[in-house]
């Protein structure tokens, strides 16, 4: 065994994979290419690697480093860019108001003067055409006293947006955060008739039970406690924060 090399990195190869495949996930976090070109490098990288373990075994290994590092960087773009037909982010940004029914997921979350909620697209209507669909949305609720809970289907009417990317170099790119939430449309609902419940039997899992608890112990600090002490005891005991604000 070489000195130089640390034991654990020869005895854990799965380890040294996991690395290379998550750099290449960050690469891709920090680049954009497309599939179809790393697809091709990747298996050329491949091939070339499988035909060099017979001629030149170090050479053979940097190409497989490559092939590994490419494995991350395709499967973050494929994930990020690749979606089917009927995917949610083929409707956004439309000149037309399209009816959308979802089921609510996650913890909706309180701001100052509007309520975020995460929604889980079932259907689109687009004038007379309805269409499944797929893919979630963040919808706001410019509302007083309107609180959908998880699990909870509603239509919502309105204008599907693009969530905001990055306007100039080194600028925050709103876009890729939330898309690492598997969100890719934003709608905004300012009036009661845009936003309609559907009455449904309540889901039957634990993450709903937990729920009706965290829900639970939400209002509660609601009327226990003030301003800036109630913000700091949601975010303590149930998480709640800014997680989509910055739009």
């Amino acid at each position: 065994m070489r000195n130089d090399v640390p034991a654990y990195l020869i005895k854990r190869p799965a380890l040294k994979l996991a690395v290379l495949t998550i750099t290449g996930l960050l690469i891709g976090h920090s680049l954009d290419v497309s599939p179809v070109v790393l697809l091709f490098t990747l298996i050329t990288f491949s091939i070339a690697a499988i035909f060099l373990l017979c001629v030149n075994n170090s050479l053979s290994n940097c190409f497989l480093i490559v092939t590994f590092v490419l494995t991350g960087f395709l499967s973050y773009e494929i994930a990020t860019r690749v979606f089917p037909s009927h995917h949610i982010i083929n409707f956004v940004d439309s000149s037309e108001s399209v009816a959308i029914t979802g089921t609510v997921v996650g913890f909706p979350h309180q701001k100052d003067d509007h309520i975020e909620i995460e929604l889980a697209t079932k259907e689109i209507i687009r004038g007379t055409v309805r269409q499944a669909t797929q893919g979630k949305i963040l919808v706001r609720i410019w509302l007083d006293n309107f609180f959908p809970g998880y699990g909870e289907q509603v239509q919502i009417c309105g204008k599907l947006s693009e969530p905001r990317g990055e306007r100039n170099p080194g600028d925050f790119d709103y876009k890729k955060f939330v898309a690492a939430y598997g969100i890719y449309g934003i709608m905004n609902i300012y009036t009661p008739e845009k936003i309609t419940i559907i009455p449904s039997p309540p889901p039957k899992s634990i993450t709903y039970f937990i729920y009706l608890i965290k829900h639970k112990f939400y209002f509660s600090i609601e009327k226990l406690y003030p301003g800036k002490a109630r913000a700091i005891m949601k975010a303590l005991l149930l998480g709640i924060g800014g997680k989509f604000h910055p739009s």
